[in-house]
């Protein structure tokens, strides 16, 4: 993110904010909701057998895949996934 879109960003009231990011990303409270749900289950699965930093980005991995459900076209979610798995896999030393 550039400067200019920082301060753009900085300056911009809260409620467009909410409203630019909501059209981007679905609603908040459906999108966490399902983060939230998608989070447990992995959690289940996982919790015992990977680093603490990895569960945190399993985390944000859920997030992304909820984004998706209402945005499947926005590119950034799929980078970001990539990114992810990537430090995961990294840090567990799989593959």
């Amino acid at each position: 993110m550039g400067l200019k879109r920082i301060n753009e960003v900085i300056n911009q009231s809260t409620e467009d904010l909410l409203e630019e990011r909501n059209k981007t990303h679905g609603d908040a409270t459906e999108v966490y909701s399902l983060a939230r749900q998608l989070q447990l289950v992995i959690r289940g699965a996982s919790e015992r057998n990977l680093q603490l930093a990895s569960q945190a980005e399993l985390d944000l991995i859920c997030v992304k895949l909820a984004r998706m459900v209402y945005n499947p076209m926005y590119n950034d979610n799929y980078k970001d996934i990539k990114g992810y798995t990537q430090l995961i896999e990294k840090r567990e030393s799989i593959g």
